[in-house]
């Protein structure tokens, strides 16, 4: 009995598994000589803290801007085994490697940055639905973010 069991739960689990989508995030414009770059993803169920990844986020990805393929401006990350549905990118390049995003006394952001659909408002951030592209199940969906300030 518990054989059995045991394969109904390995059968369920290999066939959400199969399910799972792929998201890979292509960058572009980095400052690839200093720094770290941040790759912060919003689901969904993150809608309400979206661009702020210290209210909340679905997966971050830092990387040390060194480990690049020097002089190289462009990066990219891969996020797997997401269920399908609406996600929101964000990329910092940050420069100084302080894990924020840097700004002026005005709050004008002295650093780089992007945003998943090229959506960049005037004076205020984006919404999680500007921002939103759709993940399908079992499939692979590209997202190209270009950073600048």
């Amino acid at each position: 009995m518990a054989p059995r069991a045991l394969l109904c739960v390995f059968l369920l689990t290999a066939a959400a598994s199969a399910r799972a989508g792929e998201l890979v995030v292509r960058i572009h414009g980095l400052d690839a000589a200093k720094g770290e770059i941040q790759v912060e993803l919003f689901g969904e169920s993150d809608r309400l803290t979206f661009p702020y990844a210290e209210r909340g986020v679905t997966a971050e990805v830092r990387l040390k801007a060194r480990t690049l393929d020097a002089p190289s401006t462009d990066a990219s990350v891969a996020f797997g085994d997401l269920a399908a549905g609406r996600y929101a990118i964000v990329v910092v390049d940050d420069a100084n490697g302080n894990g924020d995003l840097d700004r002026n006394l005005l709050g004008i952001p002295t650093e780089s940055y992007g945003f998943s659909n090229g959506v960049r408002p005037t004076l205020r951030a984006p919404t999680f639905d500007e921002a939103a592209i759709g993940v399908a199940a079992a499939a692979t969906t590209l997202a190209d973010i270009t950073v600048r300030r």
